[in-house]
């Protein structure tokens, strides 16, 4: 189970990780730099009301893996934990962000790519309507 400070961006690293800014980690990238963006993760997933926004989740899960594979000397058994929870959870909040049947897919995806096509579209009309 993970610790109750599972929000606590500094779970798992140890002080001595958390004052290493001089030491290079995954491709010549400072510690600080990773501690830095999962401070920021985590103060993301946590709204200011103190409820979580569930959208970062797959930004979580993402960036875990990311450090496994690049840092995998920073590797613990609570990385390992929030890694199986988060893609837990992501199974679940990925469809409800771009629908869970065809038909919800296909309007999400309507909805986002309606603007772009009428932007193409126009801009080649006005290509069109130039070289005429």
């Amino acid at each position: 189970m993970l610790s109750q400070k599972a929000n606590d961006p500094f779970v798992g690293i140890s002080v001595n990780e958390q004052l290493a800014g001089s030491e290079i980690g995954c491709h010549g990238q400072p510690y600080i730099i990773q501690l830095k963006r999962w401070k920021k993760i985590a103060n993301d997933f946590v709204k200011k009301d103190g409820t979580f926004d569930i959208s970062k989740i797959p930004e979580i899960c993402d960036n875990i893996k990311f450090d496994l594979l690049h840092s995998p000397q920073l590797t613990n058994e609570h990385r390992l934990q929030l890694l199986a929870l988060s893609q837990l959870l992501c199974r679940l909040i990925v469809p409800m962000e771009y629908g869970v049947t065809l038909n919800e897919q296909v309007d999400v995806g309507l909805k986002i790519l309606a603007p772009l096509l009428k932007k193409i579209e126009h801009d080649i009309l006005w290509w069109k309507s130039e070289s005429t």
